[in-house]
């Protein structure tokens, strides 16, 4: 991609947490470059493609040709004030759009709010121990009055199958330290579904919202992961150059992993939240079609003019074909996904390997 690495920090003692010294969190997030919305097509600005050495900090790196990540600072500070430093992160966002539309705020913020495909923040400690004890809570606003007020995401259990996203292996050839254990990256879920839930940024608190029925939606994605990476704090108080080649090899510019695998995380769960959203609609009107045919008996059916039964037919017949046409998207999709797992597996490289047990 050509972006420029950025220079190697202390994650850890940087505003270091004394209760959890391991403890870093940051956010990712992926907008589209363009999409089409009642039938115009709205477009990033030229400009952000000029950059010969973009920043995932600054004005973004370019993804699969037709979206744009960025990354907010990282953050070592107590977990409860992510919302703060998740919000500044996307206003930076704002902002260097805003620059790029020659100062049109508005138009930034409709088009930065519409090509939201999803945030994904990375929470990073020591061990699985460490990172069960974290517990992220956001704002949830539902339909009705038997949705609680927030959304808890805590880490999966060990049975889960997303326990172990990802396991990366550290075995250095030229005698330096080898990491004593796998980096290991799993996933956070709420205590309750959430499946049907967009999160919604803006210039008040981010909170999940009900997802919008159009086609046309956004629907952007919140989704948490951890990331286990050992003890930092005392292989550099040894000197120990592991800690250093391991955030080159997960942070060091366009080409390292999270920036390839954390993408195709959020496209992912964006594209199963959209086509869930479309079967369980399709489905419910579906049942309430059947319902309503079930309580016509034969004698009324006998008694329908031609007309009406054939009328009926036809409707029959198009619901048949609206839903051949979900079932054929969720397969689209399906494959799709699996092509970026393929993909994903170029970026592994040697002195570090990774083994993707579940994408």
């Amino acid at each position: 991609m050509g972006s420029q690495p950025e220079p190697r920090k202390n994650r850890v003692i940087f505003d270091m947490n004394t209760s959890h010294p391991n403890l870093s969190y940051e956010f990712y997030y992926l907008l589209r470059t363009e999409f089409e919305l009642e039938g115009k097509l709205w477009q990033e600005p030229p400009s952000l493609s000029n950059f010969q050495k973009p920043s995932i900090k600054k004005e973004g790196i370019p993804f699969d040709n037709d979206k744009r990540l960025f990354r907010a600072s990282t953050h070592s500070l107590p977990l409860e004030k992510w919302p703060v430093f998740q919000k500044c992160g996307w206003e930076n966002i704002l902002a260097c759009y805003t620059g790029h539309f020659a100062g049109d705020d508005v138009r930034a913020e409709f088009f930065c709010s519409h090509a939201l495909l999803g945030i994904a923040m990375l929470i990073c400690d020591a061990d699985m121990s460490d990172l069960a004890k974290h517990r992220v809570s956001i704002p949830l606003q539902g339909k009705d009055r038997t949705v609680p007020d927030e959304a808890v995401f805590e880490l999966v259990p060990e049975n889960s199958p997303e326990r172990e996203l990802l396991k990366i292996f550290h075995e250095p050839d030229n005698g330096s330290e080898q990491m004593p254990g796998p980096v290991c990256l799993a996933a956070f879920r709420p205590q309750f579904s959430t499946r049907h839930c967009r999160i919604k940024p803006g210039s008040s608190d981010s909170r999940l919202v009900p997802m919008q029925t159009a086609s046309d939606a956004p629907n952007p994605i919140f989704a948490v992961y951890g990331l286990t990476h050992g003890d930092i704090v005392r292989a550099e108080e040894r000197n120990a150059t592991w800690p250093g080649e391991l955030q080159n090899f997960l942070e060091g510019g366009g080409s390292a992993l999270l920036a390839r695998i954390l993408p195709h995380l959020i496209i992912r769960g964006w594209q199963f939240s959209r086509m869930d959203m479309a079967a369980h609609d399709m489905r419910r009107f579906l049942q309430e079609k059947c319902a309503a045919r079930s309580e016509t008996d034969s004698a009324e059916l006998r008694c329908l003019p031609g007309q009406k039964l054939s009328e009926g037919l036809q409707e029959m017949a198009t619901l048949q074909a609206h839903a051949k046409e979900t079932s054929g998207q969720l397969e689209k999709a399906v494959k799709t996904l699996e092509v970026h797992r393929n993909n994903t597996e170029r970026y592994c490289r040697n002195p570090w390997y990774c083994l993707l047990k579940v994408f």
